[in-house]
């Protein structure tokens, strides 16, 4: 869904160095993949918001857990990030399955309650407390426990066509 936005570059994150490799190889062309910084998720987060700001005017990053973020949520993120500094897609487990940033700061990310089903308000309260004017899109599903695979398989978000076989030899 990335590609298909047409937002800007593709960067994928990924945790090591073998799964890296396998990664370069499906990406495709046109998707940078990167190493992660280590740390926590908000370290691992920060660093790739980051780097990605001193590159780029603004920046949204999107979890791998989030199959019902479309092309359209990046689109409108993207909209959304010319007149405001942050954009979120909340999760309805109290997470966000998306933060773009126009502008950075540490305090998004440090010490935040991760995992934990009030991420998002504590996201609402440290934007407010720097005074970054943000904008929600619709809340969205993620896939974090396995009961949320059945809802996963059911979507047939991930479901595709196997190219068909050649008979001729």
């Amino acid at each position: 869904n990335a590609i298909t936005a047409s937002c800007g570059p593709v960067e994928m994150h990924v945790g090591s160095a073998t799964r890296g490799t396998r990664l370069r190889a499906i990406a495709g062309p046109g998707v940078t993949v990167r190493f992660q910084a280590n740390g926590d998720l908000g370290a691992r987060m920060s660093a790739a918001l980051r780097g990605g700001l001193r590159l780029h005017r603004r920046v949204i990053l999107i979890g791998s857990d989030s199959p019902a973020l479309g092309a359209e949520h990046l689109r409108r993120a993207a909209r959304l990030l010319r007149s405001h500094p942050a954009v979120l897609a909340p999760a309805e487990d109290g997470g966000y399955a998306l933060i773009g940033l126009a502008r950075f700061s540490p305090r998004l990310f440090t010490a935040m309650p991760w995992s934990t089903g009030s991420v998002i308000e504590e996201t609402r309260h440290r934007l407010a407390a720097l005074q970054w004017r943000w904008c929600e899109l619709h809340r969205v599903w993620d896939v974090d426990r396995p009961e949320d695979l059945a809802r996963l398989d059911a979507s047939h978000l991930l479901h595709w066509r196997r190219p068909a076989r050649s008979t001729t030899r």
